[in-house]
């Protein structure tokens, strides 16, 4: 049973409430598109609707406008943008001589509040309030549904070394943030005094080595895959404004070529999957036997290689069997899923590649945009660009009403480097590839 946002207030009177428009969450969106990864890129969405309504909040309340208010670590613009969204969830705000903690997330109703260690064990990072806020992007409102302070989450929080986050049960939360602001002018310390770990005095060759680590893309932060001895180092460089940017920056110019001739040699890049083990991250396909042959055309075909209304006849073959990714000889086919929008009316899409060898070291290398379930449309004007090695259009193919496909293609030569766009109105994904 679903509820309204005045039936929630009705019965959960003590928490704040606040809406946004769908005009501010469309702008927020693109504005969160800075970051190099699909998980990042939606933390930092989570955190700037949750900081702009908040700060909204704050700006209407008499009794908090002529607060001094201070957004901590905001270093790529002048709206809140931080870079410590690239690496964890969360939001630092002062508010007098009080630092909160805001951590935004999207689960309905979540059974516990979780932390990441950042906030909690590195004085510089940590507040004396920690509050929790579930934001629901479709309906366009956020809750906090409660806080705490950092003294109870070093006393009595529950240390997850798997994610590395700090968890408190939802019923030791406090619901009603009105105490918040009494406790605060009552000026009870809340914040643990923390035993500041010794930081390394790295070379200049170890730190970049660091750096260069923890820059290679990768769908996540590098913050869950730190051995125990790289905290300290990884510590260091958190709190360092100057080194988290350059490392921000990194991860961000860090879009390696997707390597083609890898492929045809069954080595495969992580984030590239068989179509069957993205169907199975998204529905159980014994149970809807239409989501599996996603090889098959529905309704209109939109078959297009580069300019020509001929398509290769092995390139259509291939498409419509079973492919074993391991077969060199008849071509190897990967595909990556694409969240275009947070709209529900915007369904996902795959990116699907295609590479057949050829004589003479040339391949045809095919590309195809297909919707994750047969029984979705391609939203109209998705646009699907080959980009040559210089960045520019070398082919494009728009979607129109009632399209399930876009498709086209190129031959190229071994070593050849190229591109792939995909556009819907200001939102994109590229891909720069090497055979």
């Amino acid at each position: 049973m679903s509820f309204t946002l005045e039936q929630l207030i009705e019965i959960f009177p003590d928490r704040l409430w606040l809406q946004f428009s769908s005009e501010e969450r469309d702008r927020i969106w693109l504005q969160a598109q800075t970051y190099s990864n699909q998980s990042s890129r939606w933390t930092a969405y989570l955190n700037l609707l949750c900081l702009n309504s908040f700060l909204q909040y704050i700006n209407s309340d008499p009794d908090l406008q002529n607060e001094s208010l201070k957004i901590c670590f905001s270093d790529l613009d002048k709206i809140g943008k931080s870079s410590l969204w690239e690496f964890i969830n969360g939001t630092a705000l002062e508010i007098g001589d009080r630092r909160l903690i805001l951590i935004p997330q999207d689960t309905v109703s979540p059974d516990e509040f979780s932390v990441p260690w950042e906030w909690v064990d590195i004085p510089a990072l940590a507040g004396d309030y920690y509050l929790a806020v579930e934001v629901n992007v479709d309906h366009q409102w956020l809750q906090f549904w409660g806080y705490t302070t950092h003294q109870k989450l070093k006393e009595k929080a529950d240390y997850e070394s798997r994610d590395r986050t700090y968890n408190l049960p939802k019923k030791t939360l406090i619901e009603d943030i009105e105490v918040l602001w009494v406790a605060r002018e009552l000026c009870l310390p809340e914040r643990t005094e923390l035993e500041m770990r010794e930081l390394p005095n790295l070379s200049h060759r170890k730190q970049q080595d660091f750096l260069i680590k923890w820059s290679q893309n990768s769908t996540y932060s590098p913050r869950l895959e730190l051995k125990e001895e790289e905290l300290t180092t990884w510590t260091a460089l958190l709190i360092s404004d100057r080194d988290r940017l350059d490392l921000y920056k990194r991860r961000i110019n860090s879009q390696k070529n997707v390597h083609l001739g890898a492929w045809l040699k069954n080595i495969f890049e992580t984030n590239w999957q068989s179509l069957e083990d993205i169907l199975d991250n998204i529905v159980d396909t014994s149970k809807e036997p239409e989501m599996k042959p996603m090889y098959a055309f529905r309704g209109k075909e939109t078959n297009s290689w580069g300019n020509s209304t001929t398509t290769i006849p092995a390139i259509i073959d291939l498409l419509n069997t079973n492919i074993n990714s391991s077969n060199t000889f008849r071509g190897v086919q990967r595909a990556k899923r694409i969240d275009l929008d947070i709209k529900l009316d915007i369904p996902s899409v795959a990116l699907i590649v295609t590479v057949v060898p050829e004589k003479n070291k040339k391949a045809q290398v095919h590309f195809r945009i297909s919707s994750l379930n047969l029984r979705d449309y391609l939203p109209t004007n998705l646009n699907l660009e080959i980009l040559d090695e210089e960045g520019q259009v070398f082919d494009r193919i728009v979607s129109h009403q009632s399209d399930n496909i876009i498709q086209c293609g190129l031959q190229c030569n071994y070593g050849d480097t190229f591109g792939v766009k995909v556009t819907l109105g200001e939102i994109s994904f590229q891909e720069q590839f090497i055979l």
